[in-house]
């Protein structure tokens, strides 16, 4: 990266192309400005604002990753069950089946 030093307009603003805004020295600290010269902020509340906004995003993608994960393990867990009572009722009815069977092979037929 290479610091290059650039003269300020007419104003006594400096453009930052990589952030499309306008700098300017007042006082003791940078003022930021948008494309139609309103300043929003001092470049240190800019910066602190964009660190905030990029830890609650970052929070956000956690929580919703969270959520997918939470998602994901409900519907392995559901199909697990599902499983686990198809598995059980084919046992029943093969036993229902040898019961018949029994019954058939004694002669009763209750």
């Amino acid at each position: 990266m290479a610091y290059r030093l650039h003269a300020p307009n007419a104003v006594g603003r400096v453009h930052l192309a990589i952030a499309d805004l306008w700098l300017r020295v007042k006082g003791d600290h940078v003022v930021c400005y948008d494309e139609h010269g309103v300043a929003f902020g001092d470049y240190a509340a800019v910066v602190r604002q964009a660190a905030e906004a990029s830890e609650q995003a970052r929070r956000e993608a956690e929580a919703q990753a969270a959520e997918a994960r939470a998602r994901q393990e409900a519907e392995a867990r559901a199909q697990r069950e599902a499983e686990e009572r198809a598995a059980l009722e084919a046992r029943l009815r093969n036993l229902e089946a040898e019961l018949w069977r029994l019954r058939e092979g004694n002669g009763t037929n209750e």
